[in-house]
């Protein structure tokens, strides 16, 4: 083998060693990205919970406030209905209104319960049907006239 020969042999061999060196540099980077997604996406979901977690006095504190002004909201409402009614027909007319929301009360309960009661007869007729459906099924199977 002449000195050239095996110059130029080795000079290929380096480049082909230098360019599985890069396939394989190549393959590796894609492995990490592949195996690495995954748990980027898991730290950003941790992370995302942690900074919920850390809002969760705030975002209490906001809902407090708010119900805090719909109650004050309503109890202003409440007086100055109060005030509208004794003004126009005096201290026992907002009385008889106060007895009228006990009254008003009880009658929305009553027609609750009543719903109540109707839903409960609606899901036991559903339940029969089913129950029919799946007997005439049967039924019909048995008597090979369904397949």
């Amino acid at each position: 083998m002449d000195p050239i020969s095996g110059i130029s042999g080795a000079a290929d061999g380096i480049k082909k060693l230098t360019k599985a060196g890069k396939e394989l540099e190549g393959a590796i980077g894609e492995l990490n990205d592949f195996t690495n997604q995954p748990l980027h996406e898991q730290h950003r979901i941790r992370a995302e919970m942690a900074r919920r977690e850390r809002m969760k006095p705030l975002h209490l504190d906001q809902k407090a406030f708010a119900r805090l002004v719909e109650k004050k909201n309503m109890e202003a409402e409440q007086e100055r209905i109060k005030k509208e009614a004794i003004q126009r027909y005096g201290k026992t007319a907002y009385d008889e209104m106060r007895s009228l929301i006990t009254q008003i009360r009880k009658e929305e309960d009553i027609e609750k319960k009543a719903f109540d009661k109707d839903a409960g007869k609606l899901a036991e007729f559903k339940l029969a049907c089913i129950a029919a459906a799946f007997i005439v099924t049967y039924l019909l199977h048995s008597a090979g006239l369904l397949k």
